[in-house]
């Protein structure tokens, strides 16, 4: 059964708004990248192919969480989540901190000489079919442009959200912020009820534009890895777990920082109940939709088809291909299937954390067997390479916590009949 988000008093949330620098983690995180710039230089150093593939991996990964979870916002919007998301909702847009940094890291894979085009054997040797789809300096820009496109609306959307909140905190936040806030504002701002209709307006049509732009990725970045393979359920599989990956972060991000930004009562129980019970579904839908491409492939038995998957269920890949399963599948599955794991963070946190590591091996599993097709490239280096990614990741994301609120002031309105709606108390006084 749902629950009305918990009632919290505006002033509750301004109380707490850049009051917690988060200066332990964020010195942490920054370690972190200096490790992942190391273990880039030293793997480029002895292997630069593969160096580059822990560094495709990581960009798609990470880069696919930072949108997630914008997207998710919109979601939320659109469907009118008011009792499962209204208090979480900023929490998926602060993930998209990280976009501009992600957007870089991509122009460097697709535009520095030798770097991502070291990965396709298109580069070398042009396939004459498909040369006009398949050249590289076609493939970087319509790459730049869509994620651009992307990442440009993401950034919107994030600025519509945030600006209704920064005008009612400008003269309530610590001096260092009051500036920054009044920047944000200096071009006036928009009155409650316009902004939310405008993000609500807006929402179906940028998680359209993300469907779209995520799929032509998942078939450039990723499949074409092995140019003679095609799958026309690949970019919904790509888009739908990067989803995933976005939903567990949300969920962990909120749990790990709620009690430090004074939000426990704000963030309720009975939301992780919801986002378990998503969880849930996704890590099914994961396997129906894996499922939904092996079982024609299998049938069909086609020449062009087959070795792609046959690759990567035999050795030395079938064990990781099994670990994999259990992960991303078989754990969260049976874990968040009765109702305890799912509303209790200390236990809901485990299966979301499994989901994300089983996701990341499967980006490797999907990358690896293309570029080394003889040896599982998994190693101390290739983890470095993560770790400096999920610094960044989390530098980006805290930065962002520690200089905006966390919960945002228009919520979300609820779709149904004002009987069944317990409001989302969340006022100016």
């Amino acid at each position: 059964m749902s629950h009305a988000p918990a009632a919290v008093a505006y002033e509750e949330v301004v109380a707490q708004t850049g009051q917690n620098p988060f200066r332990r983690g964020r010195l942490i995180a920054a370690a972190l990248v200096i490790v992942g710039i190391a273990a880039f230089a030293i793997q480029y150093g002895s292997d630069p192919k593969s160096a580059w593939q822990a560094f495709l991996v990581n960009l798609v990964y990470f880069m696919g969480i930072a949108q997630a979870g914008i997207v998710w916002a919109a979601i939320a919007r659109t469907a009118r989540g008011h009792v499962w998301a209204s208090n979480i909702v900023r929490y998926g847009e602060a993930l998209s901190a990280f976009l501009p940094v992600a957007y870089v890291l991509m122009l460097i894979f697709l535009w520095v000489p030798g770097a991502g085009q070291s990965l396709y054997e298109w580069v070398e040797h042009p396939i004459a079919q498909k040369a006009p789809w398949l050249n590289w300096p076609f493939f970087a820009t319509r790459s730049t442009l869509l994620m651009g496109a992307l990442v440009l609306m993401s950034r919107r959307m994030l600025s519509r959200s945030l600006k209704p909140d920064l005008a009612k905190l400008k003269d309530r936040v610590p001096g260092k912020l009051k500036e920054l806030y009044g920047k944000r504002t200096s071009k006036g701002v928009k009155a409650d009820a316009a902004a939310q209709k405008e993000l609500l307006d807006l929402s179906p049509w940028f998680v359209l534009l993300y469907c779209i732009v995520y799929t032509m990725w998942a078939f450039d970045v990723l499949m074409a890895l092995d140019p003679h393979w095609v799958s026309t359920l690949f970019g919904a599989f790509i888009f739908m777990s990067t989803l995933y990956t976005g939903l567990a972060v949300i969920s962990l991000a909120s749990i790990w920082t709620r009690k430090p930004l004074g939000l426990e009562k704000t963030i309720s129980t009975e939301q992780y109940h919801s986002i378990g019970k998503l969880l849930f579904s996704f890590a099914l839908f994961w396997i129906y939709s894996y499922w939904s491409q092996f079982l024609p492939i299998w049938y069909g038995n086609l020449s062009e088809e087959t070795p792609y998957v046959v690759l990567r269920l035999a050795p030395p890949f079938q064990t990781w291909a099994w670990i994999i399963f259990t992960l991303t599948f078989a754990i969260p599955f049976f874990g968040l299937m009765n109702w305890t794991t799912k509303k209790r963070p200390e236990l809901h946190q485990i299966f979301a954390l499994i989901g994300l590591v089983g996701i990341w091996l499967e980006r490797n599993l999907l990358i690896q067997p293309s570029v080394h097709p003889k040896v599982w490239d998994l190693g101390p280096l290739q983890i470095g390479v993560m770790l400096g990614f999920l610094g960044a990741f989390t530098l980006m994301f805290l930065n962002f916590a520690s200089k905006y609120p966390m919960v945002s002031s228009l919520g979300i309105p609820s779709g149904a009949p004002p009987e069944w709606s317990g409001g989302h108390d969340i006022s100016e006084p």
